[in-house]
């Protein structure tokens, strides 16, 4: 379970890697759907529509652990009263209403009013009644424990007695897979609807905040969730449903506190599980409407029938989750390895767009390729399983996508590459985004002269090198002991201590990001209103656009050459 810590760090270090490059394109050059940056970077329709597919397909699998989340947790908490399926489908329905009602803004919102308040403080208060109910780790993991008791001879009750190999150091197979499980959520800030929050935030300084923020959500959820999952183990092993739903029920009947931060945390679990189910949906429906009907299949099709294309995808995409979320037996787990392995498939094409000028979709295409097939064909077991033993099928098909792209890239000349793409890919001459031309990495540079990445400091590239290196040391291979120091393992207070190391990196990464202003080619032409362009210029109080001509004051008159350069 430590696993997630790590996780989180691993997704912060993802973050840091793509979003102070991507916000900042995405308001000067006018993105408004997850792989504008794909298209306009590379100019090719085959490399677009292979981006909205790897994009798009771990999020049906995505939406789909939600829905089967949301029927064990109904079940567990009802007790059964409430069958979870047919609350799956109430719940997908409420979903689909919200996202035609809201949208992006409505998800939003409840995130901020709603989760904010209620996630946090049912963690901050889950661990202290756990505490005091069942004695916290303590109290349920060592031989001895306060929750111990006798059934039919046989000493019951505590997490040593119930699952003893809990508490045992991971085999070297369980550490590869742990290790894999960390590289593949590099890419998981590339889910659309993540990619939608990061294109949509107010401004760069509030994203890095936010950023800011992501380093203490790993021991502010995780280690509460893990409190939870060996309490269960210890005093309820017996009793089959969710986890969480079960040992929720349970605080029901503790007295009226632990009922209130029962009720919170059920309520906000819930509306989690919604929130982003929703947000999800919107992001995927995004790429398939925008990028696939509009701009890949059909060039003239009217904004009327974008919505109804995107109306369409909706319902087809919950429908799919709907279904297979309410399969007996789901491996949640496993998908969620799934989703980031093929998610993984993209991240080349975002890093390599974004940091190197030379990186071609000619030798992009054959790596997304052969990627996706080696992971297919390793899970699917038509490669030899004992790969495996190694690492997990989707490091294979991340490394294998690297390789095939370098040695396209470095070892075959770009003449034969364009001859290729003339063959086999239909180009534009011109980009939709910006001013009209094609983006290089000359106008990144000029995008971002007002602004400092973690990536172009050396304090920022060491912090993060430090904190992937300190991660990856988390990966219990040392064999530590499994005695126990203050209800936990040694080797997994180790593993502890490297993840505090290398979220401390995080912290330090993030603070070398010193947003600045963006330095926009034109004015792009969705911004219509003043509210519009004062998110792109906020050195600028009032601004009126005319068909030949822009009005405009500054907040601050020590601006005026920067505006005066950035009107002109």
């Amino acid at each position: 379970a430590l696993r997630w810590c790590g996780a989180v760090i691993c997704l912060l270090l993802g973050v840091l890697l793509l979003w102070p490059r991507l916000r900042p394109l995405s308001v000067s050059r006018g993105y408004y759907s997850p792989g504008h940056f794909i298209a306009d970077r590379y100019n090719s329709r085959l490399l677009s529509f292979l981006m909205v597919f790897c994009l798009v397909i771990p999020q049906v699998i995505y939406l789909t652990v939600q829905i089967a989340s949301l029927v064990l947790t109904v079940d567990a908490v009802t007790d059964g009263e409430i069958d979870g399926k047919y609350a799956a489908f109430v719940f997908s329905a409420l979903i689909l209403l919200y996202e035609i009602l809201g949208g992006l803004k409505s998800v939003a919102l409840t995130d901020v009013i709603v989760q904010s308040v209620m996630m946090i403080a049912s963690f901050l208060l889950i661990g202290p009644t756990f505490g005091y109910l069942y004695g916290g780790f303590t109290g349920v993991v060592p031989e001895n424990c306060s929750s111990m008791f006798i059934e039919n001879g046989v000493e019951r009750g505590c997490v040593a007695y119930e699952r003893p190999t809990l508490l045992t150091s991971p085999t070297r197979s369980e550490a590869n897979g742990i290790l894999s499980f960390l590289i593949l959520f590099l890419a998981f800030p590339l889910n659309p609807h993540m990619l939608q929050r990061c294109y949509s935030a107010a401004s760069d300084a509030a994203l890095r905040n936010t950023v800011l923020l992501m380093c203490f959500t790993a021991y502010l959820t995780m280690i509460p969730s893990i409190l939870i999952g060996l309490t269960r183990v210890a005093v309820y092993p017996e009793v089959p449903g969710s986890t969480f739903g079960i040992m929720m029920a349970k605080l029901l009947d503790k007295g009226w506190f632990s009922y209130s931060v029962s009720s919170i945390a059920m309520t906000s679990s819930i509306a989690a599980i919604m929130s982003t189910a929703d947000s999800v949906l919107i992001g995927a429906t995004n790429c398939l409407s925008v990028e696939l009907y509009k701009e890949l299949l059909f060039k003239n099709a009217s904004d009327y029938h974008v919505i109804i294309a995107g109306r369409l995808f909706s319902v087809t995409l919950m429908g799919i989750a709907v279904f297979w979320g309410l399969k007996e037996g789901l491996e949640t787990g496993n998908m969620m390895d799934w989703q980031n392995a093929i998610l993984c498939q993209c991240l080349p094409s975002f890093a390599c767009g974004l940091y190197w000028s030379a990186a071609s979709s000619r030798a992009l295409i054959p790596g997304v390729l052969s990627g996706f097939a080696v992971l297919v064909l390793v899970e699917m077991g038509f490669i030899d399983q004992g790969v495996q033993t190694y690492t997990t099928s989707g490091v294979w098909g991340l490394t294998v996508n690297i390789s095939v792209f370098l040695f396209f890239q470095v070892y075959l000349s770009p003449e034969f590459l364009d001859d290729t793409a003339r063959k086999f890919d239909r180009v534009a001459e011109k980009s939709e985004f910006g001013s009209g031309e094609i983006l290089h990495q000359s106008d990144i540079v000029k995008i971002m002269r007002g602004s400092k990445d973690p990536c172009s400091t050396r304090l920022g590239i060491s912090a993060m090198i430090g904190g992937f290196v300190f991660v990856t040391l988390s990966v219990p291979y040392w064999g530590i002991s499994s005695k126990l120091w203050l209800g936990l393992p040694i080797w997994a207070w180790v593993m502890i201590f490297f993840q505090v190391c290398s979220c401390i990196c995080g912290l330090i990464a993030t603070w070398a990001w010193i947003p600045g202003k963006i330095a926009f080619e034109k004015f792009p032409s969705f911004m219509e209103s003043e509210s519009q362009v004062s998110v792109g210029y906020p050195e600028l109080s009032h601004i009126d656009l005319h068909e030949d001509s822009v009005e405009y004051q500054l907040t601050d008159s020590s601006q005026s050459t920067y505006a005066d350069e950035l009107v002109s």
